[in-house]
């Protein structure tokens, strides 16, 4: 288990579903079919190919890591948020951005 910071925005929509959801369960997206009543992720990955060929579960946490370091968190911040215990993997996520480079050179 780790803690993993969310806006108000996410933590909203998570109240609002919810609210909707039927299950009892402790697990915010519940499987029926398993017995531990956890959803496998070969599951959730079925899920999203049911509707897109291009969205993975893996893309979305990419996305969100490459998002998280634009917006100027540091490289052991984002590893916090996806649980890595290594920086040297979140390193993956950042990219080096030409535009950035070169404003950043102006500005010295």
């Amino acid at each position: 288990m780790r803690v993993v910071y969310m806006n108000q925005k996410v933590i909203n929509a998570i109240r609002e579903y919810l609210k909707e959801r039927k299950s009892d369960s402790p697990y915010l997206f519940p499987s029926e079919k398993s017995s531990t009543g956890m959803m496998h992720p070969s599951s959730i990955n079925k899920v999203f190919k049911k509707y897109s060929d291009l969205i993975t579960p893996h893309e979305l946490r990419h996305h969100y890591a490459t998002m998280l370091v634009s917006s100027g968190f540091s490289i052991s911040e984002v590893a916090a948020q996806l649980g890595h215990t290594n920086v040297h993997t979140t390193l993956r996520y950042s990219h080096t951005d030409r535009n950035e480079i070169i404003k950043k050179i102006d500005c010295l």
